[in-house]
């Protein structure tokens, strides 16, 4: 059974990440992702590329259209995005991050 460490949590979703198997949790909008942590990283690298591509060189994406595909480490899934929810989505593995890089830098001094 895992034992969920919260990495981030706001109005839009939630990641956690399980201290017994290292598996990753990430509910957004309607869909929920379990992840191991190379897809996990995998996954956040790709919203990170996909945020500055669709921000910087895509006007023609509308903000309230889900026109931002999204695709995930299971075949046949995907996940469709406005450029808000992909900000929002952005926005919650940034911090996920952050909190995964402190508990490391944490767990240094422990030992």
């Amino acid at each position: 059974m895992c034992d969920f460490q919260k990495l981030s949590f706001n109005e839009h979703g939630y990641i956690v990440r399980c201290n017994e198997c290292s598996h990753y949790q990430l509910g957004f909008g309607t869909a929920m992702l379990t992840l191991s942590q190379a897809d996990f990283r995998a996954f956040a690298e790709l919203i990170e590329e996909k945020i500055f591509s669709v921000t910087e060189n895509d006007i023609t994406i509308h903000e309230e259209i889900k026109s931002v595909v999204i695709p995930t480490p299971y075949t046949g899934m995907c996940l469709v995005l406005t450029k808000t929810e992909l900000q929002h989505l952005y926005t919650m593995l940034d911090n996920a991050e952050n909190e995964i890089k402190a508990l490391s830098l944490l767990e240094l001094f422990r030992h």
